[in-house]
């Protein structure tokens, strides 16, 4: 019966660390939307577990850097496999 929203949504994630990053950082900011990053540049974490409460993951990278993204990082592809089946 679940009407009412919930009042903490999943938050958003986001793939890169560039000017358009920041633009949607400030944006989803005043949105008051939650929001997590990864970067290749500060690898704190993997993709996998920056992202494991996300439902939808913005990947904000270079054009040309997202062939090599895909192929370094396979468990890339994990994280859009879990997000297709809602894991």
């Amino acid at each position: 019966m679940r009407q009412v929203p919930t009042l903490h949504p999943a938050p958003l994630g986001i793939v890169g660390d560039g000017r358009a990053v920041r633009h949607f950082l400030a944006y989803f900011n005043l949105l008051g939307l939650p929001v997590r990053t990864w970067s290749r540049r500060r690898p704190a974490s993997g993709p996998i577990d920056a992202f494991a409460e996300c439902r939808t993951v913005l990947v904000l990278i270079r054009d040309a850097e997202i062939v090599p993204f895909r192929n370094e990082c396979l468990c890339f592809q994990t994280v859009c496999a879990a997000l297709v089946r809602g894991v």
